[in-house]
């Protein structure tokens, strides 16, 4: 009886161990968690900009093409 209690706690000793190990990746982990949303929030603020200078770039392009094709009479 008594090596079977050895037995089955040296078992559960490993599975605590591994579960240790488990629990420090996820934290690891959870520790990146706030750095990757500041990251996706300056992608996301470059996003915008890009997009304001696209708008403005293909209204000064509309503009030139535009000013091309005017029939002075």
């Amino acid at each position: 009886m008594l090596g079977y209690c050895v037995k089955l706690n040296v078992k559960l000793l490993v599975e605590i161990i591994e579960f240790r190990k488990k629990f420090a990746e996820i934290k690891s982990k959870n520790a990146e968690i706030p750095e990757l949303r500041r990251k996706v929030a300056d992608i996301e603020a470059e996003n915008v900009k890009l997009r304001q200078i696209i708008e403005k770039n293909t209204k000064h392009d509309i503009r030139e093409v535009a000013s091309k094709h005017v029939v002075y009479g």
